[in-house]
């Protein structure tokens, strides 16, 4: 559900950064990139803020991009982008300042992410993705920070559950999963 919340709420920062691009305002211009600096809110405090590169003036590319989407002034999703697609991402979920997930892209389709979702600055979901589908979740349910249960996805179902009893990177367990 916060997930929901977080894409929702991003979707209306898009949406708001782009309206307020068209007026250009808090722009900063050097010869190779523009900085853009938005108060969506209009509290003083910057909530949108990403740079293009300009080396093609017909063809800009964003660099790097941050959002600020519960406008408190500290950015909540921080974006990179190679070639302009983006490369990286890390977001702060639950909006306590600490970031708690971090998406991969390759040419700008994910292919892992990583929650830290019971623990701060501890990752225990990793997730592994294929043309844009999942394959396979690791999930360290013993707060140890390796992964112990791992689910395995043919076609976007479910298809088996490997379990590691004892930490050691071999699965001990198996169960196949059926429609």
């Amino acid at each position: 559900m916060p997930i929901l919340i977080l894409n929702i709420l991003l979707v209306l920062v898009l949406c708001g950064c782009a309206a307020k691009v068209k007026n250009g305002t808090g722009t900063f211009k050097s010869e190779k990139e523009t900085v853009y600096n938005l108060d969506i809110n209009n509290d003083g405090k910057v909530d949108c803020l990403w740079a293009q590169d300009l080396s093609d003036p017909k063809n800009p590319k964003t660099i790097w991009r941050k959002d600020d989407l519960n406008f408190d002034g500290k950015f909540d999703i921080e974006q990179n982008f190679k070639f302009g697609k983006i490369s990286d991402e890390k977001m702060d979920l639950d909006f306590d300042g600490i970031f708690d997930a971090y998406n991969q892209y390759i040419d700008g389709v994910l292919v892992k992410s990583e929650y830290a979702l019971t623990a701060k600055n501890k990752t225990d979901l990793w997730i592994y993705y294929k043309d844009g589908k999942v394959i396979k979740k690791e999930i360290d349910t013993k707060g140890k920070g390796k992964p112990d249960y791992f689910e395995f996805y043919e076609n976007s179902k479910l298809d088996r559950i490997g379990i590691d009893y004892d930490l050691d990177g071999i699965i001990d367990r198996w169960e196949k999963k059926n429609d």
